[in-house]
Order: C-alpha cells, then structure tokens, then sequence
C-alpha cells in the first residue's frame, strides 16, 4: 500500500506507482497461468506419457523389502557410513514415492546400480541386500511392463543382470 501523507500531489503519484505495480505483477500472473494453461494443454497432445501407479500388494511386497532392507543395512557392519546413508535416502524417497502417481521411475531403477556396488563391495555378506534390491526392481518392472501394456513375464530385468554376475 503506498504510504499517504499531506501532500496531494505526492499522495497521487504514490498511487499511480503502487496501482502500475501492482497492474504489472498482475499481468505477470496473468501471463504465467496462461503460459502453464497452454503447456498442460499442449503436453496432454504432444506427450503421451504413462504415469506409473502401484497396486496395493505392489506397495505392500515393497514396504517389506524396504523395511528388511532398512534391518540388513543397518546390521551390515561392512557397509560405510556414507553407503548407509546413501541407500538409506533412496529407501526413504521410494517409501515416499509408493503412493504418488509417477511420470518417471529413474531413481528406482538406480537400484540396480545400487546393487551392482553391494554386489561388487560385499560380496556373499551383502547378499541379502542384494536380493531385497531385486525384488523390489522386479515390482517395479511388473507394474511398469503393465502400465505400458507388455507381458511383464516376457522379460525379467533381475534375471538379465543376476545371470550376468559372477558368483
């Protein structure tokens, strides 16, 4: 609000100057919704993306993976610190992540990398990291073969990459 004083030609250009801001930021508003209006609408037309939701016993096979890993992690006395903490964040963002719709799954796939490193690190100690690590990749894959409308059982990702890991 522009400040008032006593003097009427002051107090009218104080007003003219808050009401062209406040036109500005106005039209600011204006531009952005419309601007937010057109790329919805033209996404919708341009981007057929698939939005990616689990089922209940998808959540449910997951937050028993998640909770036995949160268990192995912690007790896993080779694993360092800052591995800890780095596993542990991505549990947390997939525990979070299981009840939104999703356009993307990157950092679920991430666990396969994750995995790889246990796999690599820990060897037989990290094993049953490991496992929990694909059952929830392989429930990743079942619910993203079928939203995209593939037989999940055509392909199994865990397998792809367990046959190919020394043992």
């Amino acid at each position: 609000m522009p400040v008032l004083g006593t003097d009427g030609g002051k107090n009218s250009q104080a007003i003219k100057e808050f009401f062209e801001k406040l036109k500005a930021s106005l039209n600011e508003l204006i531009v952005q919704q419309k601007l937010s209006d057109f790329k919805r609408s033209y996404a919708g037309k341009f981007n057929k993306n698939s939005f990616y939701t689990f089922t209940d016993q998808e959540r449910d096979r997951i937050r028993n993976a998640l909770h036995e890993l949160r268990v192995l992690v912690g007790d896993l006395d080779t694993l360092a610190d800052d591995e800890k903490s780095r596993l542990m964040n991505r549990l947390g963002k997939i525990h979070v992540d299981m009840n939104l719709t999703l356009s993307h799954l990157d950092h679920m796939w991430g666990l396969i990398g994750d995995a790889f490193i246990v796999n690599a690190k820990h060897g037989k100690s990290g094993r049953l990291i490991v496992e929990r690590l694909y059952e929830i990749v392989n429930t990743v894959w079942q619910m993203q073969a079928r939203t995209e409308g593939i037989n999940p059982r055509s392909v199994n990702p865990v397998r792809l990459f367990r046959d190919s890991w020394p043992r």
